[in-house]
Formats: structure tokens, C-alpha cells, sequence
């Protein structure tokens, strides 16, 4: 199975905003971190309002040889009240 970073979303609903960060597999080859990322990404975010057809950018990264545990989060305060959010690293 291919190894591939996952993105994680939680809600702090009393500040109104979703903290966005990666995280990639929990065990290591050899001491190291097997889940680096080079290149430049997107951020997307859709929601089902759209039936999460529109796909949103809401950040740009560029990454050189970076481990996913070495990414500072995202937050994404243009959230709104009970609409449910889906988020693509593109």
C-alpha cells in the first residue's frame, strides 16, 4: 500500500474556525520519516451547498523535501455555522 499524507480538519466551534494540518504514517524506515512533500499545492475546500461540486482555494504552499509533521497548520475561519466542509491538498 502507497504510503500518502492525510489531511486532518477539527472545529473549534466556541473561536469559529477549522484547524487544518497533515499528518502521514505512524511508523518509520530506519529511523526516518518516510512522508516528505516537494512542490507547490493547493488548498482546496468545498462544501455542501454545492454538493461539493466548486472546489474553493483557500491556501498555496510550497514544500522542498518538508515532513507532513513539519507543516504548520492551516486555519480556515470563513467557516459558517452547520454546513459541513470538505478539504483536497491539490
Amino acid at each position: 500500500m502507497l504510503n500518502q499524507p492525510q489531511i486532518n480538519a477539527e472545529l473549534n466551534f466556541e473561536n469559529g474556525y477549522i484547524k487544518i494540518y497533515f499528518t502521514g504514517p505512524e511508523n518509520k524506515h530506519n529511523g526516518e520519516d518516510p512522508m516528505t512533500l516537494s512542490g507547490a499545492f493547493k488548498l482546496l475546500r468545498s462544501d455542501e451547498t454545492s454538493d461539493y461540486t466548486i472546489w474553493n482555494e483557500i491556501a498555496r504552499l510550497k514544500m522542498n523535501n518538508l515532513s507532513v509533521y513539519n507543516i504548520d497548520p492551516i486555519y480556515d475561519f470563513t467557516i459558517e455555522q452547520g454546513v459541513h466542509y470538505k478539504y483536497a491538498l491539490q
